[in-house]
């Protein structure tokens, strides 16, 4: 068993889509926004950031699914026993924090733009929606605990790596919300 110190770092727009309590019930109503004001549907996408009273952060869930398909894909085998396999990988590597604050300097405490689109909606009309986008470079730190020791640290960063640039981390992946391996320092 060990642990490693990961810092990450965008190299694409990070985007963020939280599904809110408020988006869940109206979606189960199936109640139609057509009759929201601009200043509603801007309510709503503000409340698409993942954020709390120390600033916005990045659910560790995304990077752990990002690192999941990372590890899984490619090298078949980690040694001539073991198959690194999906199951094999999320009964292998965790990620102790929570919360991975985003920082740019310091804790950014809210994003930099909205990425505004149209979607087409139930009645074949089109309506506004947008991502709340944080631009790059931006940094995120956290802490891997890995549980077997088959897996080696040069493996899991391979994996890492991949996630970040195959898979990436947010809304409208892969294209945004790629990043790169910036710090990787094993702790035993």
């Amino acid at each position: 068993m060990y642990k490693v110190k990961v810092e990450i770092e965008t190299i694409t727009p990070y985007k963020q889509d939280r599904f809110t309590e408020e988006a869940k019930d109206r979606t189960d109503k199936g109640k139609s926004s057509k009759a929201d004001t601009l200043a509603q549907r801007q309510k709503q996408w503000e409340q698409k950031v993942y954020k709390d009273k120390a600033g916005c952060y990045i659910p560790v869930s995304h990077i752990y699914h990002a690192l999941i398909n990372g590890l899984a894909s490619q090298p078949p085998m980690v040694s001539n026993k073991v198959k690194l396999t999906k199951p094999v990988t999320k009964a292998t590597v965790f990620i102790e924090e929570m919360k991975a604050y985003i920082f740019n300097g310091s804790i950014k405490k809210n994003y930099d733009g909205l990425d505004k689109f149209h979607v087409r909606t139930r009645l074949c009309g089109m309506q506004a929606n947008a991502h709340p986008m944080f631009d790059p470079p931006c940094t995120a730190s956290f802490t891997l605990f890995v549980t077997q020791d088959f897996l080696l640290p040069e493996v899991l960063k391979e994996g890492l790596d991949r996630a970040g640039q195959c898979y990436g981390i947010g809304a409208g992946r892969p294209v945004y919300g790629r990043f790169i391996v910036k710090k990787f320092k094993v702790i035993k």
